[in-house]
């Protein structure tokens, strides 16, 4: 639920911009002014929240760079990238593992992905579900 709130406001603040691009949520020409102006702002602080709550953490680290043994330069991937690509832009884990030169990636890899995931959209519903390291 959360993922669809964050990829609905991040299209409306992308789009808030665009003139009449918010016509439908307007309504039917009744209005105060500055009702639309007020429900933009509303978003980007909902949308700077939830963007708080993902942090900018990493969700994967490049430990070792062969470029010989994996195909090609791998990059890190981080949280925020890994929440937009798959809440924004409908990417599967794999996808985002090959977008980021992750090749030969096994059930552990997509494992510890898919906690980050689960991690950052649990922390943007407002649960702090972190564990200590040394606790398992």
């Amino acid at each position: 639920m959360v993922a669809r709130e964050y990829a609905q406001l991040a299209e409306r603040c992308d789009a808030a911009g665009m003139k009449c691009s918010s016509i439908e949520t307007q309504g039917a020409g009744g209005g105060r002014p500055g009702d639309r102006e007020a429900a933009i702002f509303r978003d980007i602080e909902r949308l700077r929240v939830l963007r708080r709550r993902i942090g900018d953490g990493l969700a994967r680290e490049v430990s070792r760079n062969r470029p010989s043994a994996t195909g090609g330069p791998r990059s890190a991937i981080r949280v925020r990238r890994l929440v937009d690509d798959v809440t924004l832009n409908g990417l599967t884990l794999d996808q985002v593992f090959d977008r980021c030169g992750w090749r030969n990636v096994n059930a552990k890899m997509r494992g510890e992905l898919r906690g980050a995931l689960c991690g950052a959209l649990d922390r943007m519903r407002g649960f702090d579900l972190a564990r200590p390291q040394d606790a398992a």
